[in-house]
């Protein structure tokens, strides 16, 4: 008796109060283990392929992507550098293995070296809702370096990313910068790929757990803790630094996107199939029962 019990909100809406944003088409980017944006819209917008849901502001929405890309670096820690190389392992232990990550990407050029990745790797949300899609390397050569591959990763992730504000441009709900939020905001490499593959600013701000601190502002809000919140958040967001899209590496990302958009269409089919494959013959054994 007594405690005070406030109504929360989505994660991807506490995020964005977190962030700061709370007008129309101020957009948050979620750089977590899930992938993805949020576009807060001052009324609701709607398009199959994205997540449409109400804001924990009142009078405004949001109009979100959920990817699974955030995950890749975290898998590719575990279970290609640490697995099996105690050397390698031993290197990681002395050094936070996300910063070691980051700086292999500076080795790589934009492009990774000719080299797409494609992030599906539980399948994929928003915008082509498909759970039997799944990772694909496509490019691989005796040529590609380890810096190329984790490039690849983040980039697959940006491409990802642009992929969701592409569909929300097509629903007429078209941002012009986005605010990174999540443990990958932190990587200065990742955040500059994420700005040159869109094409839009992408800043960074001091708070990066958006979604606590988002749920943090609620429960202040609840017991009034803040006589006016948005005033509160101005005070306490502040952006910390802005990663610019380099013009002249637009043409390249665009190129990119394309074969990105390209490789997922062509190998559909064999994805599928694959997908079956990798549950031990249950769609086999389905498929034999049903033609009995």
């Amino acid at each position: 008796a007594g405690i005070p019990v406030i109504a929360g909100g989505v994660d991807c809406a506490a995020a964005c109060l977190g962030a700061g944003l709370t007008e129309n088409l101020e957009t948050q980017e979620q750089a977590g283990q899930a992938g993805g944006m949020t576009i807060c819209t001052d009324r609701p917008r709607r398009d199959p392929r994205l997540i449409s849901g109400c804001h924990v502001v009142r009078g405004r929405w949001h109009l979100s992507g959920g990817t699974v890309s955030g995950g890749v670096l975290n898998w590719f820690h575990h279970q290609i550098l640490a697995a099996g190389f105690s050397n390698f392992a031993h290197l990681l232990d002395e050094q936070n293995p996300y910063e070691f990550l980051s700086r292999e990407v500076e080795k790589s050029p934009a492009g990774s070296n000719g080299l797409v990745f494609l992030p599906y790797m539980a399948g994929e949300r928003t915008p082509i809702w498909d759970s039997t899609a799944r990772g694909v390397f496509l490019g691989l050569s005796y040529e590609k370096e380890r810096s190329d591959l984790v490039r690849s990763l983040m980039e697959g992730a940006a491409l990802a990313l642009r992929h969701n504000l592409e569909v929300a441009a097509d629903a007429g709900v078209r941002p012009r910068s986005l605010i990174s939020v999540g443990g990958g905001s932190k990587s200065q490499g990742w955040c500059q790929i994420k700005a040159d593959a869109t094409g839009m600013p992408l800043g960074v701000p001091n708070v990066q757990d958006g979604t606590v601190f988002g749920a943090a502002v609620l429960a202040g809000i609840g017991v009034q803790a803040f006589a006016d919140y948005k005033a509160a958040l101005k005070e306490i967001v502040k952006i910390e630094r802005w990663h610019e899209p380099r013009p002249e590496l637009k043409g390249l990302y665009d190129e990119l996107y394309e074969v990105y958009l390209e490789a997922y269409q062509s190998l559909k089919p064999s994805l599928h199939k694959l997908a079956c494959i990798g549950v031990r013959g249950t769609c086999r054994r389905r498929h034999i029962g049903g033609n009995r």
